[in-house]
């Protein structure tokens, strides 16, 4: 299995931090960044794998919007949840529909 690390601006991160939070498992790694900071994090974050043959890149440039109570004031863009599941009750072993739809472009794909 190949070894993960993260870099920040080209600069290894020290997951020691109280920010950077990594989790490694076989053959996948997660950068959690706890809370994103736009002065500090609006940068390039890259993942680097080796397995002793070579090295493998990942580059992605995190841009951070400011937070937004209103709806009008969300980028251009950016998704947001058009029709939100509603709560039903259901009784066991009957089959139940929960509808939800994005829009944003490119449009979200709903996972």
């Amino acid at each position: 299995a190949p070894s993960f690390h993260w870099e920040r601006t080209g600069k290894k991160i020290n997951d020691r931090r109280n920010r950077y939070e990594i989790n490694d498992a076989p053959h996948i790694t997660v950068l959690r960044i706890k809370p994103v900071k736009a002065a500090k994090d609006n940068v390039t974050f890259t993942c680097v794998a080796n397995n002793g043959l070579g090295e493998a890149r990942a580059d992605v440039n995190l841009k951070i919007y400011p937070r937004v109570e209103n709806i009008d004031e969300i980028p251009p863009g950016y998704p947001r949840i058009e029709t939100h599941p509603k709560l039903r009750s259901v009784e066991k072993d009957r089959n139940v529909l929960l509808q939800c739809d994005a829009k944003g472009e490119p449009k979200p794909t709903i996972s």
